[in-house]
């Protein structure tokens, strides 16, 4: 029986072919998936901190819409915001690092101020022109005429308290557009528990 002889050290070659293959292709999956990881891996943190705090996240939208779509504006795992859900911010986080969010140039860590948005009041059906009761026949309606709630933290720190302080609330035709108050889901931040 014949024995087949190869060069000396083709062996080597062929190893180190595939290891040099190996190499690149590991450079080009991590290379792709490199800045999906640095855009999410902020807000992952973010939310993962606040979820240990006990801390619900919210927002404001920087995206303006009419009354009939206020209640379908927030992003997937956050609602449309009732305001005594986010009325005392000292119990909440804002989700400024959510591309959603509003942000301005000295809020820190904390909400923006100054800035409205459409918020829920809790009450049934109504278009009137009243505060806290105005929901746009509950964000159905962008008929002009007819008003929806909206509210923002106060920027003026100077002038005389109001019943809902440190908010601040008007009504808003429904046609008009404004930005969203936004909350998470509580499902979504609150981990299930066992006793024994």
């Amino acid at each position: 029986m014949r024995q087949l002889r190869y060069p000396a050290g083709w062996w080597s070659y062929g190893l180190l072919l595939l290891l040099l293959g190996t190499l690149l292709f590991a450079a080009a999956v991590g290379a792709l998936a490199r800045p999906r990881q640095q855009t999410d891996a902020p807000a992952a943190e973010s939310a993962a901190a606040d979820v240990a705090a006990g801390k619900l996240r919210f927002f404001v939208t920087t995206a303006n819409v009419t009354g009939a779509a206020a209640d379908s504006s927030c992003p997937d795992r956050y609602h449309m915001a009732a305001l005594w859900e986010i009325f005392d911010t000292s119990e909440l986080a804002y989700a400024g690092d959510l591309p959603q969010a509003k942000t301005r140039a000295d809020q820190g860590a904390g909400p923006v101020a100054g800035w409205w948005g459409w918020v829920r009041t809790g009450i049934d059906s109504s278009v009137a022109n009243v505060a806290g009761q105005a929901n746009c026949a509950n964000w159905t309606s962008s008929t002009g005429g007819q008003y929806g709630t909206i509210a923002q933290l106060t920027n003026i720190w100077t002038a005389g308290g109001v019943a809902i302080s440190p908010w601040r609330a008007q009504t808003w035709s429904c046609s008009g557009i404004a930005p969203v108050w936004c909350v998470i889901d509580t499902y979504e931040t609150f981990l299930p528990f066992t006793t024994k």
